[in-house]
Parts: C-alpha cells; structure tokens; sequence
C-alpha cells in the first residue's frame, strides 16, 4: 500500500509539469495539495523541480510568485528539531532552490541577491555552487556515508578559536563524507577538547553540538581518572542554567564513568548526580526521554533507559555503596539519599527512576525492606497511574519471582493485575503468568503452603483472557522440559496436577487457541501420553487447523497413533474443525494408521465421520 501511494504521488508531481494533463487553474490546486513533505521531501524534488521549470515561464505573474512565498518560508520544522539545525538547514534548502531556478533560466519576481545575504548568515557553510545539483539524480548515489575525523587543523590553533573552526569545516562536502574534525579531537586529544569547551564556557558560550560529541564519545570509558575528575570538576562549575541544554549527554556521560569516578573521587561523583537531579526537578520537561512516545502502548522501561533520570538512576547501582551490602542492614546514607532526590522529582523523570529502582526490588528489599515498603512497594500500589505502570514495568523487566515474604504482599496486587486489561498486563503478560505459575507451584515454607491456592489459580484462569492463559501453558511446558534441578519442582508432574485439578472446565476457559496448546502438550511424550490425553480431553474444544501442530504423528518410528490409536482418535474427533480443508497437513496419513493400529477402530463411528468429512472437503 505504501508503493501504491508513493507512486500515486510521483505521478501527480510528473503532472504537473505536463500543460496538457494540468491547466494552470488545476496546477495551482495540484501544488497546494501537495504535503511539506513532498514539496520539500529529497525522494521527490528531482521530478519536482523539472516539472516546475518546464512550467514556470509560461505561469501567470501571481502564480509564479505564490511558488516563490512557499520556496521562501522553507520546508517544515522536523520533530524534536534543534533550532539552529532547523534555521540552517531551512535556509540552505531555500538557497539551492531559488538559485536553480535563476540559474535554469526562470523568471524571479523576489530579490534573490537581498534574500541571500540575509540567509547566507544562517547556512554559513552553503555555496552557490550546490544549487546546480539541486535536480541531480538520486538514482546511483547509494553507498555508506564515511565519516572522516581529521582534526589537525584544530591543533595549531589558540583554544579561543578552536570551536569556531571546527564548526567551520563540519559537515558535508561530498554526499558520502562526513566531515567531524572535534569528534576526532575529542577520540584523541581529549584534555584539549574539554579545555576549549571550558574556554568557549568562559564565555558564556555552550555549543551543544560541541560538548555531545565530548561527552556522548565511546572513548569517554577509557578516561584516565584524573581527566574524569577534571570534566566533573569543569561541569560542576558551571551555572545550572548553562548546562541544562546538556542534560542528556551528561546524564550519559555520567552512566558511562560512573564506576571510575566514585571509586576514586565519591564527593565529586555524588556532587554531579545531584547537580543533574536538581536540573531535572526544576524543569521536568528537561529530563524528558529521548524515546518518541508512539500512538501505542507506552514502553517505560525503553524510555527510562533513554531518559536522564534513568541513566543517573542506573548510574547509582555502579558504585561502591552497591557492593557488599548485608540482609537488612540498609543502605549508605550518602547512596540512599540520591536515591530519594530522584523519588522526589516529579512528572516522567521521576516514572524513569521508578523503572529503575523498582527493576531492583529483590535486591533493595533484601538490604532494606522497611524503606523498600515505603517507597517502592507504595508505587506499585499507588493510586497514580503512571507511577504504578512504571514501577511495575521495572519489576516485570526483571523477571524475577519474589520470596515467598514479599510474594505474600504483591500476590493480591499481582492477581489483580492478571485479570485487568491494564498497561502493566499487556506489556508483560508472559512474564506475570510465570510469576503466578510459580507462585502456585511452590510452597511457602514459614505457611507450610503455596503462595497461590489451587482456588485462587482456578478463579484467575477464568477470569483472565486467553492470551494469560496460553502464557500459563507455554511457561509450564518450558519448564517441564528442564531438569527439577535447575526449578526445584517437577513441572512434568505439575503441568499435569494444574490441567487435572485446577484448570477450568467453563466454556469461557476454552477457546480454539488453548484446545491446539493443550493437544500438542498431550503429543509432546511418549511415556506419559495416554494420561495427558485422558487429562486433556474434558477442557478441548474445536481447534483451528492450522495451528495444532503434530510432528509425532509423522514419524515413521514409535509413532503415538500406532502406539495408541484409540487416545489419538479420541482428540482428533474433539479438536479437528468441520472443515476438513483447515485441518493440518499429513492428517490424512494419521487417520489411516488409527485404523491399521487398531482395527477394532475400523469400524468406529468417530473414524468413519473423520474420513467422511475428508473425503468430502
């Protein structure tokens, strides 16, 4: 569909160019209609810019000059655009048009000569030769863009010019070379990077662009310590509004040193996660993720990775304070007191610690449980429903059953959950039904029970959907593959004790969807087949075809329907749709060896309906 629409257009932007197809009354109508998108858009602006010159002469005065007012306001600011890239780039794409026109021959009613002096200031770096490629083919020009680094003409300069110079000879100046001389500087030369930034900062001048390419560089982990305190140190002296553009590279920066730098300067560590913390609590819309919220489901935890407060927040977990903690004696003062500043922070930012911090549940309830209640747990519980749906994404992200005293206060919150069509059930649903599983299949040894009572998974199996459900049993069949050692249970036994005793037998429990699990689970063994079929029968309905795999009933060897052709015959009779076009391929071949595995089935009613309905499709 979307070729179909991109040709739709391409066609309409040949048109115009085309007199005949369009007369000037319905050429005005045509360009009006077209999108930013397509007016100012690389994909099209070749067949644009043709069709218009072939057109443009032979324009009514007025019409001509109705193309020149939307040539001159410039394409659209993009998403989350910088302004200085948007005013640049905006006049640049103004300037090689307008001059390709001029050039192409066509007749100008503005002042082209007055409106370049006036944009030539906000694309320093546009010549007027790049207006002769305005039109060029983009057919061929396909390769990798290679970024070239090389920053020696950075070196001989004073640290007052060394900025602007780089910012000078950035950029492109051929369509695959990307010319980043500071990136370079920074990669190899750091302390004379960092000292022009500092310099430029005397100044009272920040260039963004400059200190991300300083701080965002990979090559940042490999800091001598030294030069890590001094970035600190240069940062911390700086007013928190001069920084406050910076936020996201220095949050990253500081994720990426974080081990170094509290190891050997705590203060200064300590110092800088507050200075971004207090950034963030003044202007919250600083601390925004760099994560677009689509029109779908919100992903937290992908925002809080990508967030400021969520880097500081993981930053935190890298230090020392973290290490050697001991069961219920708590936290470092200093440590938990970022912790808490973090808490404080209001709107998203604070969402994006709780992602965080409630992502390691386990471990502050092991070293704190009374704080954890407090802070963590209350969030799970709150009443705010971003809060709740953060701190729960941090604890499903984790994935990790809680002990049995802390699974005893979740559980009601974790039931409920289960049942509800809420953000924190359709983003983790397989990881809260093994939570659940879990919960039912292993006891509580200060109860001397299960955290789940049979009861309790019964009533949740009904009132859950049928995605839960087939969670449950796909979570169940994995785990009775593993040994009882690596689980500490025996989910062969188990799988088959929660179909017996505790799976619903209610029509609202059975779907074709769980009927094609529950058949190739009974399938999926030899030696314990003919009791999971015996189990599984009651809770079968009619099943889609196409999704009741049954790989066993092909094998040439010790194959189930010659073993037992009876148990076979008695779920393909449940299961199999009326349709016999939608039943699984090679079913033809398993319900001729029922009857040569057993021909007292020969003349079983069930059999002979099944090969009726196939011969008949």
């Amino acid at each position: 569909m979307a070729y179909w629409r991109r040709g739709i257009q391409s066609l309409r932007i040949w048109a115009l160019g085309d007199e005949n197809l369009l007369p000037e009354s319905e050429f005005t109508k045509e360009l009006q209609r077209l999108s930013d998108d397509s007016f100012w858009g690389s994909r099209d602006q070749r067949d644009l810019l043709l069709s218009l010159k072939g057109r443009w002469n032979g324009l009514k005065a007025e019409t001509r000059q109705a193309i020149e007012e939307r040539l001159v306001r410039g394409p659209s600011r993009w998403k989350d655009e910088e302004e200085d890239h948007f005013k640049e780039r905006s006049a640049f794409d103004v300037l090689n048009r307008l001059h390709w026109f001029r050039d192409q021959g066509c007749l100008l009613t503005i002042d082209l000569q007055t409106l370049s002096e006036q944009l030539q200031p906000l694309a320093p770096k546009w010549k007027t030769e790049y207006s002769k490629s305005a039109a060029a083919s983009l057919e061929g020009r396909v390769g990798w863009v290679r970024t070239e680094k090389d920053f020696s003409a950075l070196l001989a300069l004073p640290l007052s010019g060394v900025i602007s110079k780089a910012r000078e000879i950035s950029g492109r100046d051929d369509a695959f070379v990307e010319n980043a001389p500071f990136s370079g500087l920074v990669e190899e030369k750091p302390v004379r990077a960092l000292a022009a930034l500092h310099f430029a900062a005397k100044g009272g001048e920040f260039p963004e662009w400059a200190w991300r390419a300083f701080l965002g560089s990979d090559a940042r982990k490999n800091d001598d310590p030294k030069l890590i305190w001094l970035t600190a140190k240069r940062l911390l002296s700086y007013r928190r509004q001069d920084i406050s553009e910076l936020i996201y590279s220095l949050s990253e920066w500081v994720l990426k040193v974080a081990k170094t730098l509290s190891r050997n300067h705590e203060a200064v560590f300590y110092e800088i996660v507050t200075r971004i913390a207090d950034i963030i609590g003044s202007d919250p819309r600083a601390g925004a993720s760099a994560i677009i919220r689509g029109t779908g489901s919100r992903d937290w935890a992908t925002e809080a990775l990508n967030s400021p407060a969520g880097k500081i927040s993981q930053a935190l977990f890298n230090t020392p304070s973290t290490e050697g903690v001991k069961k219920g004696k708590g936290l470092s003062e200093n440590w938990l007191s970022q912790v808490n500043r973090l808490l404080l922070v209001q709107e998203e930012p604070r969402c994006h610690s709780l992602v965080i911090f409630c992502r390691n549940l386990l471990w502050f309830d092991f070293v704190d449980p009374e704080w954890t209640r407090k802070h963590l747990i209350a969030a799970l519980k709150s009443d705010d429903i971003d809060d709740r749906d953060a701190a729960w994404a941090g604890f499903f992200w984790a994935a990790k059953i809680p002990h049995p005293t802390l699974y005893r206060v979740l559980k009601d919150d974790l039931l409920a959950i289960a049942k509800s069509d809420t953000l924190s059930k359709r983003s983790h649903e397989q990881v809260l039904a093994g939570i659940l599983l879990s919960g039912w299949a292993n006891v509580d040894p200060a109860e001397g029970k299960a955290c789940v009572s049979d009861d309790e998974m019964r009533d949740l199996l009904l009132k859950s959907d049928d995605e839960f459900r087939s969670h449950v049993l796909w979570q169940a069949e994995r785990w009775s593959e593993a040994k009882k050692e690596a689980t500490g249970v025996s989910w062969s036994d188990e799988i088959e004790r929660l179909l017996e005793h505790v799976w619903p037998r209610q029509i609202a429990a059975k779907s074709p969807r769980i009927s094609a699990r529950l058949c190739n689970f009974a399938f999926s063994s030899k030696d314990r087949f003919v009791k999971r079929a015996n189990i599984v029968l009651p809770l079968l309905s009619k099943a889609e075809g196409d999704s009741v795999r049954m790989p066993n009933l092909r094998k040439s060897k010790d194959n189930i329907v010659d073993i037992y052709p009876e148990q076979t015959l008695a779920i393909l009779d449940v299961i199999l749709p009326e349709n016999a076009a939608a039943w699984p391929y090679g079913i033809e071949s398993t319900i001729d060896r029922i009857g040569k595995g057993d021909s007292r089935l020969s003349n079983d009613p069930r059999l002979l309906s099944l090969k009726r309905r196939w011969d008949a499709r």
